[in-house]
């Protein structure tokens, strides 16, 4: 309601007669329609009594991908997400195994160490009970191989608390070099013993001090056998290894030995073949390289496979086989002062060896 100038009361009767038709005009307006007021301006907070059980209409929590947030929830809904952040252990979800997708299976061959395999109780079983072995862990001695693995184990240091059983094939043993393995080498010791008798032989002389030992001459010869031992590996060549020296002041000159060889397999299985000469010469000794005292050992080969007209053959050799040999000295250095003439210490026979017997103790030996 709007006033005008003309319209402001003049008087105290004016003023009474409009506080009369305002509050008429006020008293009306209780009738009006509530959609007919205007509600522009209203906030919530300025009605006195707005408790939240008298809203009306009120969306609860459902399943869904709705995003707008105009859903209200229960207690009990509250209380499950609230449980379920404050989960640290356990399976909140419910979830097993078998509703798991894309299972990563584990991979023993794999170098892979990402850390999302999967393994089955078996896999798992072989782990712990490898864990919880005392002995034999690879399973050495099992069907002549290391279980698990495609090369040779290396052990170092360790100790074995029963017998070593190895196969009984040929050519199996002990070998030496984790790098490069071999059969170690080993001697057929061949003694030269004084004999003193007739022509050509050679004489027990002062070497040093109160030591004697055999002194030849040129044209001394000695006669020597050999045993062949069942640790023996078969199809490896041998060599003859010349053990000397001399008690000279000087040396010069070259030092000649024919060796005449024959070998026989034992058992009764073939005769000695006839013989084959070796030739071994040392030549162009000195001195210097040959010094007073010096013990020397010179290398010439005894057998090849198949054998030469100056070897005998590698493939006929065996355990309890014996190798015969004659030697003769044809030439000696010159040699100034002591007894002027070589001393042949030794003459073995130098071969590679298993580092074990045969299980048989006749042929065949590797049955």
């Amino acid at each position: 309601m709007t006033l005008s100038s003309s319209q402001t009361p003049k008087s105290p009767r004016e003023l009474e007669q409009f506080y009369r038709d305002v509050a008429k005009m006020l008293g009306n307006l209780a009738g009006i329609p509530w959609n007919l007021i205007s509600k522009a301006g209203s906030r919530l907070d300025e009605i006195t009594v707005r408790t939240h059980d008298l809203l009306q209409e009120v969306k609860g929590w459902a399943t869904g991908a709705d995003t707008v947030q105009d859903r209200h929830i229960s207690d009990a809904d509250g209380k499950v997400w609230q449980d379920h952040v404050e989960v640290t252990d356990g399976n909140p979800h419910g979830t097993d195994h078998s509703q798991l997708e894309a299972i990563g299976e584990l991979d023993p061959t794999s170098a892979d160490a990402t850390k999302d395999k999967h393994l089955s109780n078996a896999q798992s079983k072989v782990w712990q009970d490898h864990t919880d072995a005392t002995q034999n862990v690879h399973g050495i001695g099992t069907g002549n191989s290391v279980v698990g693995t495609g090369t040779a184990q290396t052990l170092t240091s360790k100790k074995f608390g029963d017998s070593i059983t190895l196969p009984k094939t040929a050519g199996t043993g002990i070998k030496i070099d984790t790098a490069s393995p071999d059969f170690p080498w080993r001697d057929l010791i061949g003694l030269i013993i004084y004999k003193d008798v007739g022509v050509g032989s050679p004489v027990l002389t002062t070497y040093r001090g109160n030591v004697r030992d055999v002194n030849f001459a040129a044209g001394d010869d000695y006669d020597l056998k050999f045993h062949v031992d069942h640790d023996w590996v078969p199809g490896k060549d041998c060599f003859i290894h010349m053990h000397w020296s001399h008690n000279g002041t000087d040396v010069s000159g070259s030092l000649v030995i024919n060796y005449y060889v024959t070998y026989a397999k034992g058992h009764n299985q073939a005769p000695f073949h006839a013989e084959k000469n070796i030739t071994q010469t040392i030549a162009s000794l000195s001195i210097a390289n040959t010094p007073q005292y010096q013990a020397r050992i010179d290398e010439i080969q005894l057998s090849s496979s198949g054998g030469s007209s100056t070897t005998i053959d590698t493939d006929l050799i065996e355990p309890d086989g014996l190798i015969l040999i004659h030697f003769d000295v044809t030439t000696i250095p010159t040699i100034t002062g002591g007894s002027g003439k070589p001393f042949i210490h030794f003459v073995d026979v130098h071969c590679q060896s298993t580092g074990v017997g045969t299980k048989q103790k006749a042929p065949d030996f590797y049955t």
